[in-house]
């Protein structure tokens, strides 16, 4: 599928449902890890949501429920607050800067007509098997990575070492 044809596919999710939820897979070579996202919440005047590390089928699955609960009024989109109405754990709000959401979420800030306005969006955060997020000094490490958006950046800003192509992943 061309990026015109996705695009128009994007914008029908929109208009039919009033979000999409885009992924963006990991990249193994640079240590990202799967990236998915809201586009469309910014038009009814809500902040569009991030979730991390979490495999995009699952990332899909929790977004569009979240969504749901965020134009219901069900929780609010605070810094620091859990939110235990979308997931089977609590997730916890991580307001995003402007700076950090337009990494990832270009989809998002292209949708509707305006393309220069800054989008508003938070990540939900997920713990590790003890219940402990990512700013507790006692969460697990790799849970820490997978969910910081900063060193996510970093990664994806440095140059990916030249390989030969190997033909498509095999699933």
């Amino acid at each position: 599928m061309d990026l015109d044809a996705y695009w128009k596919k994007i914008c029908n999710l929109v208009d039919t449902h009033g979000w999409a939820v885009q992924s963006v897979f990991e990249d193994v070579e640079k240590g990202i890890p799967s990236i998915s996202y809201t586009v469309g919440l910014s038009a009814r005047g809500l902040p569009e949501i991030l979730l991390m590390g979490i495999d995009p089928r699952t990332a899909n699955i929790l977004l569009n429920a979240a969504a749901e609960k965020l134009i219901g009024g069900e929780f609010q989109a605070q810094t620091g607050s859990i939110v235990n109405e979308v997931a089977n754990m609590p997730l916890r709000v991580k307001q995003l800067t402007i700076s950090q959401f337009e990494h990832f979420g270009r989809m998002a800030m292209l949708h509707g007509e305006n393309f220069s306005h800054a989008v508003p969006s938070f990540q939900l955060v997920f713990p590790d098997s003890m219940g402990r997020f990512p700013d507790d000094p006692a969460c697990d490490p790799m849970m820490r990575d997978i969910q910081d958006i900063d060193s996510m950046i970093a990664r994806d800003s440095e140059p990916s070492p030249a390989k030969p192509y190997r033909g498509p992943r095999k699933h």
